[in-house]
């Protein structure tokens, strides 16, 4: 049975009653709003696509509009179930979300992208899905039953919503999947893994394209997924503007290999300031800086805007547009209702891209190039490596130094902290002398 939505809510209401359950609300997460946020989107320059990465604490949700406003939203944030005792609940669906794309005018969703069915990257998808027409919910397949994985899905069917999954389990959804926007912008699918041993990196990943500009959202996406993405697509994975995977995370993500291959010219981090996790970590903002790239953080600059031309892009940030602690001062709040038209333009941008695979014969040299060369890796690249932390990255530096170097790969059942069944892990993973040891 398929419901049908109710008139749109009003903004003054959303606003005012959202503003008030965040001020009586304890430590739960608030937020505050601003007309100017409303329209900085509104008033970008003729053709311009726009991609907004909503500050909603310790969590994901980025908006995406085309030049002629196709709307795609990839995350909705925490909700009011949180999948970890230390999560905050944010309600970023119907405190954030809604309420922007309301003031914006925006009552549909092209396509709803989930990365992975965390609750800090779904958790305000039900209210979304409950406020808005949204043309297809792409999800990541990854069987994780929790109350805000059921929520999502179960909003989903009540309202009718097309779901579509990656074809391991049964949908339409695999890379190289290509969705042509207007403009001549696209978006492409570059990576699906329902069978993830961990819901992360079960992450959709996909790579927006307008003309010469570019951008890269990864999820949650950790070290095998980034290595898979490697072998299969190579130097194709360059992108300007990079959502920085995992909020910032060293233990998981943003191997130096993808980072280099990567080398965005702008890295986001989408991340909460009371998290407890460490994110982002120092060593992974310190790696992108290395490689040229300007960092921004929604935890210390709110809402971040950024828009393309298919030529330049350019970046701006909203701090009054964003979650802080209950203990922040909120105020400036005026509710707007903006609709005003984006002027034509005739020379639009030419995107000529076309994504292809790694031809099969060159995957493996890529393989080959990845592996880690136990004798001269640093800890950060060792904990790039499955089973590997920080201490047992240390523990073989130890060793390496004490003995020199190792000679085979069965030597690292001699480092404290790793057994056979890591040394099994790791093989095709690592090298000695060039040579990747199976």
């Amino acid at each position: 049975m398929m419901f049908e939505r109710p008139a749109s809510k009003s903004v003054a209401l959303i606003v005012l009653v959202t503003l008030i359950s965040a001020i009586v609300g304890g430590g739960a997460a608030a937020y505050w709003w601003s007309e100017e946020c409303a329209f900085l989107l509104q008033e970008r320059k003729p053709h311009e696509m726009a991609i907004v990465f909503l500050d909603v604490g310790q969590g994901d949700a980025i908006f995406i509009q085309t030049a002629k406003q196709q709307n795609i939203l990839i995350d909705a944030g925490e909700g009011g179930r949180p999948d970890f005792a230390q999560a905050q609940s944010v309600y970023a669906g119907e405190r954030l979300i809604v309420p922007f794309l309301r003031c914006n005018n925006i009552n549909r969703l092209d396509y709803f992208i989930t990365s992975h069915p965390h609750s800090d990257h779904i958790g305000g998808g039900p209210e979304v899905i409950s406020s808005l027409e949204i043309g297809e919910l792409w999800i990541s397949g990854k069987d994780h039953p929790t109350s805000a994985n059921e929520a999502l899905l179960q909003e989903a069917e009540r309202w009718g919503v097309k779901v579509e999954a990656p074809q391991e389990v049964g949908g339409s959804l695999l890379p190289g999947t290509k969705i042509e926007l207007d403009c001549g912008a696209q978006l492409w699918l570059l990576y699906t893994n329902p069978d993830a041993e961990n819901v992360n990196d079960s992450s959709l990943v996909v790579k927006l394209r307008y003309g010469e500009t570019s951008a890269m959202f990864t999820g949650d996406l950790e070290f095998p997924g980034e290595e898979r993405l490697i072998i299969h697509w190579g130097e194709q994975l360059d992108v300007d503007i990079l959502k920085v995977g995992h909020h910032g995370s060293v233990r998981t993500s943003t191997s130096y290999p993808f980072a280099r291959i990567v080398s965005p010219e702008y890295s986001v981090f989408t991340v909460g300031a009371y998290n407890t996790y460490g994110h982002p970590s120092p060593e992974v903002i310190d790696r992108l800086r290395e490689l040229g790239s300007q960092i921004y953080r929604t935890d210390e600059e709110g809402t971040i805007f950024a828009f393309l031309d298919g030529e330049k892009i350019r970046i701006e940030n909203k701090t009054e547009l964003g979650v802080h602690l209950a203990a922040e001062r909120a105020s400036g709040v005026r509710p707007a209702d903006l609709s005003v038209a984006i002027p034509e333009r005739e020379d639009l941008p030419v995107t000529d891209f076309e994504l292809k695979p790694v031809p099969a014969a060159e995957r493996r040299q890529a393989r080959d190039r990845l592996a880690v060369d136990l004798n001269n890796a640093t800890s950060g690249e060792l904990q790039t490596l499955p089973g590997i932390g920080e201490s047992t990255a240390e523990n073989i530096i130890s060793y390496r130094d004490r003995r020199r170097r190792f000679r085979r790969l069965e030597d690292l059942e001699n480092v404290t902290g790793i057994g056979p069944a890591t040394v099994d892990r790791l093989r095709g993973k690592v090298k000695i002398d060039g040579e990747v040891l199976e």
